[in-house]
């Protein structure tokens, strides 16, 4: 996603409600010197995972009518962290599936 003046103002407000750029980045997982990037506009685009865990913190910082494709940051940061839980567990069990039928066709 393209880092734009918006973006930019709702990071470095977030930063602020967080006490400091390090307490931010440590509240959404990223490293100091990516926020750094961002606000003082080293770089152009934010990844779409980046942004993801952002968006929980800056959306109330951002302009109403910003866009993003539907659904997008609709969820909450328990919520982003229990559907991270619920696919790592479903991939564990279809992993166990597979080791099961694997043993099964070698007897």
């Amino acid at each position: 996603m393209e880092l734009n003046n918006d973006l930019i103002a709702a990071i470095n407000y977030a930063c602020e409600k967080a006490g400091s750029q390090s307490a931010f980045a440590d509240l959404v997982g990223t490293k100091r010197q990516n926020l750094s990037r961002y606000l003082n506009k080293e770089v152009k685009d934010i990844t779409p995972k980046i942004m993801a865990r952002l968006w929980p913190h800056i959306r109330e910082f951002m302009p109403k009518d910003f866009a993003f494709p539907p659904n997008f940051g609709s969820e909450t940061s328990a919520e982003i962290l229990s559907n991270r839980r619920k696919n790592n567990k479903a991939i564990q069990q279809e992993n166990f599936i597979i080791r099961e039928e694997r043993i099964n066709k070698n007897l």
